[in-house]
């Protein structure tokens, strides 16, 4: 399973995350965890805290 926009490229191997990129875009962020969220996939808890601190650090 893979997640690709424009500055974040996420791929699951095996249950293992991989993030590569970097963005501040909130809505692209959203849209992240929004995709995973509909596979009713489970993301580990680091990984969710890297969206979210990543989505909320500006708030």
């Amino acid at each position: 399973m893979a997640y690709k926009t424009t500055n974040i490229e996420i791929t699951k191997t095996n249950s293992k995350f991989t993030f590569v990129g970097n963005t501040n875009d909130h809505f692209e962020l959203k849209k992240c965890l929004a995709f995973f969220h509909e596979k009713k996939c489970t993301l580990t808890q680091k990984a969710l805290d890297f969206l979210k601190s990543n989505i909320f650090n500006e708030i």
